[in-house]
């Protein structure tokens, strides 16, 4: 708490990330050297959190599971963004959220997260876990040239500052129309969800 008090002086930055965030994200945020990074990651948190809200209101049957879900490969620690389960596809939803422009690499990481969840988390009567990869910014043809699709894998961008509500609504339509027509193609999801 001292530490707390010292490092966060002025309660207006500190007050829309306190009201949001967990004594627990605090603590992990502190021993962190600068303030520029502390703040970053603080709000990196506000908008996970805002993520985790956002879909479970967009789409009937999401239910949350877990927020950053901890997954041991090989000794390794690895850490899934969100975690739900939709109810109508009967299977696991991963998201990640990345920061700029999609990499080539996310999609590794996504399948290598697939398949653990497949192997340690899917029950008996679900489908295979798909993922969903929210990057600030698309790289259009290399998303089309990994086809990701085929691996149950979606890229979308998402904003780090909301757009007027209005537009915003009409924007995660499309996206959701659009999702919902590339996975019935590829027979993930029947057309009339």
């Amino acid at each position: 708490m001292m530490q707390f008090a010292e490092q966060f002086l002025d309660f207006e930055i500190v007050s829309p990330p306190a009201t949001q965030l967990s004594w627990s994200h605090f603590v992990e945020i502190l021993p962190l050297k600068t303030q520029e990074a502390k703040m970053f990651y603080l709000n990196e948190a506000a908008i996970l959190r805002e993520l985790e809200k956002f879909i479970l209101e967009f789409g009937k049957g999401f239910a949350f599971v877990e927020r950053q879900k901890r997954m041991i490969i090989d000794g390794v620690d690895f850490h899934l963004d969100l975690l739900f389960y939709n109810r109508y596809l009967k299977r696991l939803v991963a998201v990640e959220l990345k920061q700029g422009l999609f990499k080539a690499e996310y999609n590794g990481q996504m399948k290598l997260y697939l398949r653990w969840l497949n192997r340690y988390e899917r029950q008996e009567g679900e489908s295979e876990p798909i993922g969903l990869i929210l990057c600030t910014g698309g790289n259009r043809e290399q998303i089309e040239l990994l086809e990701m699709d085929r691996d149950g894998i979606l890229v979308a961008e998402y904003w780090t500052i909301l757009p007027p509500k209005a537009e915003f609504e009409q924007k995660i339509q499309m996206i959701l129309a659009e999702t919902r027509e590339r996975l019935a193609r590829k027979k993930l999801l029947p057309l009339g969800r």
